[in-house]
């Protein structure tokens, strides 16, 4: 955001928070919450708390530019106080640890807010702040089983592709991460690393809500804050990311305009090649893969390997090429190579062995075996015997 500097001031807001800046220097005096600290060009601000409608949050600043007159600046992502989560770990957590700064500003570049350059510091950085948090938890203790979710790699993938030096450099740091747990790893403890998917390359893209919108089954409107949302009140249908369109009409209606859609979108053919964009599932045959649940659209998108569904609502026409923060997607059917996951065991309980396939469904009871629990036998899944001792 750019503000203006009148005689070397300016003010603006942040969620309920006023921050005010003072030009000096090659950088701004920063004021907000009491608060006072120097922003150079190029450097960020310290965490800044702020609250939107009762929900309190934090926030930075990076301070991109400075002219006569005018500062621009990036505001970051507002990101939730931690300790709002009720349990004794999440303080734990934000008083060692710091703020969370989740999977980088993911929604910054969502948003064209920032470039890819930006957006990869602070992929960075919340990645640092995942392997010290961690080994803090790794090497804590009071836990039986230790679960650690981070969707680094996964955003690193849809945002500069399934390859290429920025891909590469995440996959670098973190196997660095997995090389520090195995060093600070208790004698007693297993190791597992799993994937649920794969990544596939994209070029195309597929803006459902845009082709329903063409074909009569819904109507926008205006939100008269600079962009457009679907008009539930008379829409027959709604697409939901990732896969998901629900026809919102009953009776013979429903099943009407169901069948139309299947017609039409196994007739969808893009403009440069000609080729298919994307296969239709109902919502029984879905079931099957595990595709939503009871959550299930009435319709499932399986876009074809190259292209992505998104249920964004804006522009005229539903195809267009991928835009730039978007390079690979998961989208595609479960059962296509590029979505394969990965599974690494180690520890004193783990066998020398590699097996060919297993399922995310395998997992619950191989860990149940692992820590002697006994009474599974009615799960989804088998125990991978085979890799235990």
């Amino acid at each position: 955001m750019k503000v203006p500097l009148k005689d070397g001031e300016g003010f603006f807001k942040v969620g309920e928070s006023s921050i005010s800046l003072k030009a000096g220097g090659h950088g701004v005096m920063l004021a907000c919450s009491g608060r006072k600290e120097q922003l150079e060009v190029g450097g960020w601000s310290s965490w800044l708390p702020t609250s939107i409608k009762g929900s309190k949050g934090f926030f930075r600043l990076k301070l991109l530019r400075l002219e006569e007159g005018l500062a621009e600046i990036y505001v970051s992502e507002i990101f939730k106080k931690l300790d709002a989560i009720k349990g004794e770990l999440a303080s734990k957590l934000m008083k060692g640890m710091g703020i969370y700064p989740g999977a980088g500003d993911g929604f910054g570049l969502y948003q064209q807010r920032i470039d890819l350059e930006l957006f990869e510091e602070t992929l960075e950085e919340a990645l640092n702040w995942t392997l010290k948090t961690f080994l803090k938890a790794l090497t804590s203790s009071g836990w039986d089983v230790l679960w650690f979710y981070t969707p680094l790699l996964d955003t690193a993938q849809h945002a500069f592709g399934i390859e290429g030096n920025h891909t590469k450099h995440f996959y670098k740091l973190m196997d660095e991460m997995v090389a520090r747990a195995l060093e600070h790893l208790p004698e007693d403890v297993c190791l597992v690393i799993y994937s649920d998917h794969g990544m596939t390359k994209v070029e195309r893209e597929l803006r459902v809500n845009v082709l329903l919108k063409k074909l009569g089954y819904q109507c926008w409107r205006d939100t008269g804050k600079g962009y457009m949302e679907v008009d539930l009140q008379r829409s027959q249908t709604l697409f939901v990311d990732p896969c998901h369109i629900f026809i919102l009409s009953g009776g013979d209606a429903k099943e009407r305009i169901l069948q139309d859609l299947k017609k039409e979108l196994s007739k969808l053919r893009d403009p440069w090649r000609g080729e298919r964009v994307c296969k239709v599932m109902e919502k029984e045959e879905a079931l099957k893969y595990g595709l939503g649940g009871r959550r299930a659209g009435d319709l499932i998108l399986i876009p074809e390997p190259d292209c992505h569904t998104t249920g964004i609502v804006r522009g005229e026409e539903p195809l267009s090429v991928v835009p730039t923060y978007f390079r690979a997607s998961h989208e595609t059917h479960p059962s296509h190579p590029g979505m394969d996951g990965i599974l690494m065991m180690y520890g004193d309980k783990i066998a020398s062995k590699s097996l060919k396939r297993a399922k995310i469904v395998d997992l619950a009871p191989t860990i149940f075996e692992l820590l002697g629990v006994r009474g599974h036998g009615g799960m989804d899944g088998r125990p991978l015997s085979e890799l235990l001792k």
